[in-house]
């Protein structure tokens, strides 16, 4: 699903990113660092938001209904 993510969102990677978690965190890095951290804690988050500063680019996903959202304006 990660890498879906990164694969469908054309992210730039030398930008930084928003990864909001579902618990109200709020972390600013690059994808490939984000994507890291995600993996690492696999199982542990029930919600994220990666979204771009622009707010032009944004995946969800959510472990409820086991679905991702990928939105690209």
């Amino acid at each position: 699903m990660l890498n879906a993510i990164k694969e469908k969102l054309a992210f730039d990677r030398s930008k930084k990113l928003y990864l909001i978690l579902g618990d109200g965190w709020v972390y600013e890095g690059f994808i490939d660092e984000i994507t890291a951290v995600l993996y690492e804690v696999d199982g542990l988050i029930d919600e994220f938001y990666i979204v771009s500063p622009q707010f032009d680019k944004l995946a969800s996903y959510c472990d409820d209904g086991q679905c991702m959202v990928i939105i690209e304006k």
